[in-house]
């Protein structure tokens, strides 16, 4: 993690040590949201088999809870997240299902899931079908994603805020 701070970066820490080693490029990076000094990371990682966790920092940044489990197995991965007002992240991210992939969706808290999982579509595996993306509007959270189909499209679904 690398923080701004006073307009100087600070030197790079790791968030948690996952101990997962790559011989490649990762394509499945971290995703982060913040509200004040409060921070949500979801991230991908498969040191033994595919999984996707969250941590937590109320002090922006400076350290973080150690990370809770969103999902493992079919996980591929694509995670987004955003903060909600009341100390919970929505964490978004795609796993395999029976026709090919779908958007998931939960929220949680540093304790855990802090809610019900929602399958926000059916998706691909393919690259070409991108990264879901996630964005708080209002009191809704708007979805967007590539449907690889032919021609490919831009698909977008949106979840009222409770």
């Amino acid at each position: 993690m690398i923080r701004l701070v006073d307009g100087q970066w600070s030197a790079p820490v790791p968030l948690h040590a996952d101990r997962w080693k790559i011989d490649a490029c990762p394509v499945n990076g971290p995703a982060v949201d913040a509200r004040g000094a409060r921070v949500a990371v979801a991230w991908f990682t498969a040191p033994d088999q595919p999984r996707v966790r969250v941590a937590f920092s109320d002090d922006s940044g400076k350290s973080f809870s150690p990370p809770v489990e969103v999902a493992s197995g079919d996980v591929i991965g694509r995670v987004d997240v955003v903060m909600l007002d009341d100390r919970r992240a929505v964490v978004s991210w795609l796993r395999r299902s029976g026709q090919g992939a779908e958007i998931v969706a939960r929220p949680f808290d540093p304790r855990g899931a802090a809610g019900s999982e929602v399958v926000i579509a059916s998706a691909t595996v393919q690259r070409a079908s991108g990264f879901p993306q996630l964005v708080r509007a209002g009191d809704q959270l708007l979805f967007a994603w590539t449907d690889s189909s032919d021609p490919p499209q831009l698909r977008t679904a949106r979840a009222r805020l409770r």
